[in-house]
């Protein structure tokens, strides 16, 4: 029957609470054994570390909320919430004093033991979010030098062992080595690298025929902005980039059909269906591609036939007359002394 729990499920969830709840209690005893509790290295809030009751309270709430979400989202993984962010400070302040180590310099394998006691929650998942709920996080400290030269160091080693990707690791290493009390998340690192530093990506002016690139992969592929970034432009133009131009193209264009139109209709306007919305990218498109013809059109129109009147003839030199094919070949101009006639 739907909403019963099997014995066999039962047993298992029983197990699991059972390992993680002995892992616990084996930290918190380890801490009662430190001489030099007052030295507790992780930033934990003034009233320290609670009593074992609070934990255990505070543990068999938890595990009861992600046992009745599991019960109703099968095969989803509940969001952390406050109250298990506090317990995860409280975990990472047990591990520190336990190992002797600063939440800074914890590596995967650190992370990871974290994440088995909070519900097997991914080590990603546990240093971001133990990171983002300190003091130290990041998000109002701008990027210094010496983390910007840290980071193209610690990518080009990555690339060379082919994992570009390894964001989270790079991060973690560049806790290590850049000397500041505060830390870098694997996502600050990728867009900071992609928008700032790499130098390949391309921040030259926008040409029409790249903005139909643009709108065409878009009808191709969604507003996948990582996806068009590396399949249509080489990753030449940023996904920040990519985005911004699409919405400055659509708002662009779309204003030339305002004129004639009241309030509501600008409104819709920018408040497009899908299919609307589809129709409208294919008609900047054309419209673009008329303007780009009509442009090299008018380009090959107005370059002038241009006859060239050399001036001090004494600055030529080298001028060899080839008998066998009646050329010349092309005469070395000591100074610029060629005018043009129009």
């Amino acid at each position: 029957m739907e909403g019963l729990v099997s014995p066999t499920d039962s047993i298992q969830i029983n197990c699991k609470f059972i390992t993680r709840l002995e892992k616990l209690r084996k930290l918190f005893d380890n801490n009662l054994q430190q001489k030099n509790q007052q030295n507790i290295r992780s930033q934990q809030s003034e009233n320290g570390i609670p009593d074992w009751d609070d934990i255990l309270n505070c543990y068999k709430d938890l595990e009861k909320s992600h046992n009745e979400f599991n019960m109703t989202n099968i095969g989803k993984q509940k969001k952390v919430d406050d109250q298990e962010i506090d317990f995860l400070k409280i975990i990472v302040g047990l591990y520190c004093n336990t190992h002797k180590l600063q939440p800074i310099v914890m590596d995967v394998y650190d992370w990871d033991q974290v994440g088995s006691i909070l519900f097997n929650r991914h080590w990603k998942v546990c240093r971001s979010k133990w990171m983002e709920s300190q003091s130290t996080s990041i998000i109002d400290h701008p990027w210094s030098r010496e983390e910007d030269n840290i980071l193209a160091q610690l990518y080009e080693k990555y690339a060379e062992q082919n994992r570009y990707n390894k964001w989270s690791l790079i991060s973690m290493e560049m806790s290590k080595l850049c000397k500041s009390n505060h830390v870098r998340l694997g996502k600050q690192c990728r867009e900071r690298w992609i928008n700032k530093l790499n130098p390949l990506v391309e921040k030259g002016p926008w040409y029409k025929e790249e903005e139909i690139k643009l709108l065409v992969a878009v009808l191709n592929f969604g507003k996948k902005w990582s996806l068009i970034s590396r399949t249509d432009f080489n990753n030449q133009r940023t996904e920040n980039c990519l985005k911004n131009r699409f919405h400055t193209i659509m708002k662009r264009e779309s204003s030339k059909y305002e004129k004639n139109q009241t309030q509501k209709q600008k409104e819709k306007l920018y408040k497009l269906k899908p299919e609307d919305e589809q129709k409208l990218i294919e008609q900047i498109i054309q419209e673009l591609r008329d303007e780009s013809f009509l442009q090299q059109d008018s380009d090959l129109r107005r370059k002038p036939r241009m006859k060239f009147n050399i001036g001090s003839i004494d600055q030529v030199f080298d001028l060899i007359d080839n008998n066998i094919d009646n050329t010349f070949q092309i005469a070395i101009i000591k100074k610029n002394k060629i005018n043009a006639v129009l």
